[in-house]
């Protein structure tokens, strides 16, 4: 080891680069709000969120468009067909992203025929 701590400031550090962050403890929880601030509505009281796959009926034409918009993201989520012929999909997603996929999806509402989230299975 050289003796120097590798997350304090670098005195090289470009001018206006961000400070670097502390490191995350094993057990925090990453921050659930969405983009306007506002916890995610099916959060729970904690503020953890109930992690698994969300559930869509959508017009099937517009499966192909959806998947191929998720590809794009890179490592946001992937879009699986539960049920072709119903056109039931399931958005599969990381913990960290689930703010930013229910933005999407929320976004997409104007956008997408007839998209309605379904429940969870049980």
């Amino acid at each position: 080891m050289d003796g120097t701590d590798r997350d304090a400031p670098r005195d090289d550090a470009p001018p206006g680069a961000p400070a670097p962050q502390p490191p995350r403890s094993a057990g925090s929880l990453p921050d659930n709000s969405l983009p306007d601030g506002s916890p995610p509505d099916d959060s729970f009281s904690d503020g953890s969120l109930p992690f698994g796959p969300l559930r869509y009926r959508i017009d099937r034409r517009e499966i192909a468009y959806l998947s191929s918009l998720f590809e794009s993201y890179e490592d946001l989520g992937a879009i699986r067909t539960l049920d072709p012929v119903a056109a039931i999909i399931e958005v599969l997603y990381a913990p960290d992203c689930y703010a930013d996929v229910v933005a999407l999806m929320t976004a997409l509402e104007g956008e997408v025929e007839s998209l309605e989230r379904m429940p969870p299975l049980p």
